[in-house]
């Protein structure tokens, strides 16, 4: 069967509250399986070497670590359908890496996919620091949403007996 999903943990492990959207991911997978339909994809950035799996897809669900102005450890619920430059919403820039082939992306694919992107508010737009505490405390709630994502677009979720989320940020 070919993916009609792709899962997309989107951040760079080895930069403080960034890594949390691999991590969500990873867990994601830890916490359950999902039918032939979905495809996972872990990356510090979307790049134009990533197009074709965009393109090839119907919907793209995007795990990351997000600055809009909310309390830290927030999740945010952010949606595009893809209808064309002209229409709102227009995902906006919410972090330094990655975004903005997805801002574009209806100039490069064609339909282009639904669009949901799912995003912790970081404790600092600053990557470099010591992670935020919330944002580590957020990452069940990322991936329970994303499980609820994922159960909303038709996938099947088969929870393992015992799922385990663990995160590495504090």
């Amino acid at each position: 069967m070919t993916p009609t999903t792709l899962v997309v943990g989107l951040g760079d492990p080895a930069r403080a509250d960034d890594a949390l959207g691999p991590l969500a991911l990873a867990a994601l997978s830890r916490a359950g399986r999902t039918n032939a339909g979905v495809a996972w994809l872990d990356t510090p950035a979307l790049t134009a070497r990533d197009l074709p799996v965009l393109g090839a897809v119907r919907r793209v669900l995007v795990l990351t670590t997000v600055h809009v102005g909310g309390r830290p450890g927030a999740v945010h619920r952010l949606t595009w359908q893809g209808e064309g430059p002209g229409l709102a919403p227009r995902l906006p820039l919410l972090r330094a890496h990655g975004v903005e082939l997805l801002r574009t992306l209806h100039y490069w694919v064609d339909p282009p996919p639904e669009l949901v992107l799912l995003g912790v508010e970081t404790g600092s737009p600053a990557e470099d620091g010591p992670p935020h505490p919330a944002v580590g405390r957020a990452l069940p709630a990322l991936v329970a949403a994303a499980m609820h994502q994922l159960r909303e677009w038709g996938h099947e979720l088969a929870l393992h007996p015992r799922p385990s989320i663990r995160s590495t940020l504090p």
